[in-house]
C-alpha cells in the first residue's frame, strides 16, 4: 500500500493531534489487536532485547533507514 506524502508542517500542533485522533477513531474496534496478543508480543520483544542487548538498532539509524525506504 502506497502512503501519500503529506506535508504536516502547515498544520498547528492542535490540528495534528486532532488528525491523529480522527485517524485512531476511524479504526474499527475489531481491527485493533487483541490486548492480550499485544502484551504477548511486547513480552516476546523484551525477552529478545534482554537476550541480545547489542542486537537492536539506534533510533536515529532506524529513522534514516525508514526515510530512505519511504523517500
Amino acid at each position: 500500500m502506497a502512503i501519500p506524502e503529506i506535508d504536516f508542517s502547515k498544520l498547528s500542533v492542535e490540528e495534528r493531534l486532532a488528525l491523529i485522533s480522527r485517524i485512531y477513531d476511524s479504526i474499527r474496534e475489531e481491527e485493533m489487536p487483541d490486548s492480550s496478543e499485544l502484551a504477548d508480543e511486547l513480552r516476546r520483544r523484551i525477552v529478545d532485547a534482554d537476550a541480545d542487548p547489542e542486537g537492536g538498532v539506534e533510533p536515529f539509524a532506524f529513522l534514516d533507514t525508514l526515510r530512505q525506504r519511504l523517500g
